[in-house]
């Protein structure tokens, strides 16, 4: 069975919810994670840069970066949609988005949540900036989004896996709604897909929005 290191309401929950929606069992490993990351120094022989997801294949090999795992998984099952095929313009689209939300909105949002790490001296900037930055870069995905159930259309993809998890990390969803209610629709629909709703419930608790039940 795949072993996939996780903690709840980290950037392991978008694997998670891909792992769910293809009926691909795996087993979770806790990792305790505080504001300077994880604490366990032996994690390094899993993963040298210390981030998790992690996961490990029954032979032992180990994947890492969300990004590689979701499409190694969309190209294993391409009936599942989860990413056009391979060498097409259309998978060239969610590769570029992917990338995008990824640079922009997941490297932001840490900054945004774990200012300290960027800076020697005082956070508060970091944090401030990055706040502004990733809502900023929020409403250009906005504006590309499809006027139909989800980013490219009426399919699910590996993007809006993305979407739903960053959505989350909102502890006040009061203005991502405002600025962006595509994305945050998405989120939601994301949210109440049969198999991802314990994926949903696992990582953030109850509804959309920030809820630290690590706790």
């Amino acid at each position: 069975m795949l072993k996939l290191y996780v903690n709840s309401g980290s950037g392991s929950a978008c694997v998670e919810a891909a792992l769910a929606e293809l009926d691909i069992p795996f087993q979770r490993v806790r990792v305790n994670y505080t504001e300077e990351g994880i604490d366990d120094p032996s994690f390094a022989e899993i993963n040298p840069r210390m981030q998790i997801p992690v996961l490990v294949f029954d032979g032992g090999e180990c994947l890492t970066e969300t990004f590689a795992i979701l499409s190694y998984f969309a190209n294993k099952y391409p009936a599942s949609g989860l990413a056009p095929k391979a060498g097409t313009f259309e998978r060239a689209k969610l590769d570029q988005w992917m990338s995008f939300i990824l640079a922009n909105i997941y490297e932001g949002e840490l900054r945004k949540n774990y200012p300290q790490r960027f800076v020697i001296g005082d956070a508060s900037l970091v944090a401030e900036a990055a706040e502004q930055f990733v809502l900023s870069n929020y409403q250009l995905i906005e504006a590309a989004c499809s006027n139909e159930a989800y980013f490219f259309g009426d399919k699910l993809t590996i993007v809006d896996l993305y979407l739903w998890m960053f959505v989350n990390w909102f502890e006040d969803l009061e203005e991502i709604s405002t600025l962006c209610p595509k994305i945050v629709g998405i989120a939601d629909r994301v949210m109440s897909r049969p198999k991802i709703a314990p994926i949903h419930q696992f990582n953030f608790g109850e509804g959309l929005g920030w809820n630290d039940i690590n706790q």
